[in-house]
């Protein structure tokens, strides 16, 4: 059994992306982590912390909610108007990196 903890939300609040993070698993974690602290609405940002402890277990989850978690961060943040170009910046970053060999 899975359960919800709730995460320190004041680490991700900026989004670098890390070269010594040579696994992707990690790499895409704090990606995740940093897109839920970026929903605002409250009802929506709570279904995606609930998923927190999968995201911890399985890249495969990751692999599933990342495309989701990019829509509702978009969709759901008025106030963060360099939020588009951070996630591209940071997707570009992992795309260009050595660390990553593929993404799944």
């Amino acid at each position: 059994m899975l359960r919800h903890l709730r995460h320190d939300s004041t680490k991700y609040q900026d989004l670098k992306y890390d070269t010594r993070s040579s696994q992707q698993q990690f790499v895409f974690r704090k990606f995740c982590f940093y897109l839920i602290n970026k929903i605002e609405e409250k009802e929506w940002q709570s279904i995606f912390e609930a998923c927190i402890p999968a995201i911890n277990q399985s890249v495969e989850i990751l692999n599933v909610i990342l495309p989701f978690l990019i829509y509702y961060s978009l969709r759901f943040n008025q106030t963060d108007t360099e939020l588009i170009s951070n996630i591209a910046n940071y997707i570009n970053d992992i795309l260009n990196s050595h660390s990553v060999e593929k993404i799944d």
